[in-house]
C-alpha cells in the first residue's frame, strides 16, 4: 500500500522472521549467513538503509549523505555498512517491491503525461504521433519466507542481545553491534 503526504511515499513491506523472530544476514565479505534479533529498532536502520541507498538513486536533488550504520560479521570480524549484509534473496526480493511499488507507478505516469502531451500533435496535418503498449508491467509481488527456524542461538553479553550463528561453528564470534570478540564456551 502506498501512502503519499506531500514528497514523502510511504510503503508496507513483509518479509520473514523465524519462529524466534529472527533475520537473515548474509557478511558481504565471508558471505556465511546469521541472525539478528528483529528488534523495531535494529531493523530500522538495517532495512532503512538499502530502501534510502534506491530512492536516493532515483532523488537526484538529496544532498543528505547519511552516515550508514556499521555491522560487524560474527565469524569474520569484518565490519561493513548494515545494507551490505543482507542475503542475496532478501536483496532481490527488496528490488522487485521497488519496482513493483514505486518505480512501475512512475514509469507508468510519466508515458501517461507523454501520451497526453503529444496527443496535441495529432490534430495536426504535418505531425502524426501514435503510441502502443499499456504501460510498464510490474513484475508480481514475490512471496518471501518462511523463514527456516535453523542455528544456533546465542546471547552476546557485550551488548545483551542474542544472535543466531551457524550450527557447527565452533570459534570465536565477533559481536555484530560493537565488534566485540567473544570466545564461545
Amino acid at each position: 500500500m502506498r501512502t503519499s503526504d506531500d514528497s514523502i511515499q510511504h510503503y508496507k513491506v513483509t518479509f520473514a522472521l523465524d519462529h524466534d523472530s529472527f533475520f537473515r544476514k548474509a557478511c558481504a565479505e565471508c558471505g556465511l549467513e546469521y541472525k539478528i534479533e528483529a528488534d523495531p529498532a535494529d531493523l530500522q536502520w538495517n532495512l532503512g538503509s538499502p530502501v534510502s541507498r534506491c530512492t536516493k538513486a532515483m532523488r537526484s536533488n538529496d544532498d543528505n549523505d547519511d552516515e550508514p550504520h556499521k555491522e560487524t560479521c560474527p565469524y569474520c570480524g569484518a565490519t561493513s555498512p548494515s545494507n551490505d549484509n543482507h542475503t542475496e534473496e532478501f536483496m532481490r526480493y527488496g528490488r522487485i517491491i521497488i519496482e513493483r511499488e514505486a518505480m512501475a507507478p512512475l514509469i507508468n505516469q510519466f508515458l501517461s503525461d507523454m501520451d497526453r502531451m503529444f496527443s496535441q500533435f495529432n490534430n495536426s496535418s504535418f505531425i502524426k504521433l501514435t503510441t502502443s503498449g499499456s504501460g510498464f508491467v510490474p513484475p508480481i509481488r514475490p512471496i518471501i519466507g518462511p523463514e527456516p527456524n535453523d542455528m544456533r542461538r546465542i546471547k552476546l553479553l557485550c551488548c545483551n542481545k542474542t544472535i543466531k550463528t551457524l550450527e557447527h561453528w565452533a570459534s570465536t564470534i565477533f559481536c555484530p553491534y560493537c565488534a566485540t570478540k567473544l570466545i564461545l564456551l
